[in-house]
């Protein structure tokens, strides 16, 4: 592929690489042969996740908070 040895375009990541690594396995492990019903219940599954992750954010930011102002 030429355009992955063009100088003017920027690299990618190594974190973002991953990112989509982990996301294409996921996608091939929930929608592989699977029913109607079990796509739906890991769909509402994700969704709720993703609805959690402002909160895991902010729990996260303040365990870090913590170790630097002890550490």
């Amino acid at each position: 592929m030429t355009f992955l040895d063009d100088s003017l375009l920027p690299a990618t990541s190594n974190a973002v690489e991953r990112g989509n690594r982990r996301h294409r396995k996921m996608q091939k492990t929930v929608y592989r042969v699977r029913t109607q019903q079990t796509i739906r219940c890991r769909i509402a599954l994700d969704m709720q996740h993703d609805l959690r992750a402002p909160a895991r954010h902010q729990t996260t930011a303040t365990l870090h908070q913590q170790r630097r102002e002890t550490g």
